[in-house]
């Protein structure tokens, strides 16, 4: 496995990053909008991912002035190239004969 592999494994593979994406697969959402949707996660953790994707390039954070302020987050090019994947990955563990 090469470095680029792991490295993409190692953040996949964390804690609720495939959920955060799944949802900002359907399109922008505020923290608030992604914490109401991501139920049992804390807004620690919430905040840690969405760090992690705006660091990978993989999320933009948009902040609109107020009042109220609102910060919107979205997936980049980079992150809607992962639909066909998690698209892929569902169907897969949809099937009868997986679990």
């Amino acid at each position: 496995m090469n470095d680029r592999t792991r490295h993409t494994l190692n953040i996949m593979s964390q804690r609720w990053m495939l959920h955060v994406l799944m949802i900002l697969l359907k399109g922008p959402y505020t923290f608030s909008g992604l914490a109401k949707q991501l139920e049992g996660m804390s807004e620690k953790v919430l905040s840690k991912r969405l760090k992690e994707l705006l660091r990978e390039d993989v999320v933009t954070r948009e902040v609109t002035p107020g009042p109220p302020i609102q910060v919107v987050y979205r997936l980049t090019s980079k992150g809607v190239a992962l639909r066909e994947i998690m698209s892929k990955l569902e169907a897969w563990s949809n099937h009868e004969d997986r679990w």
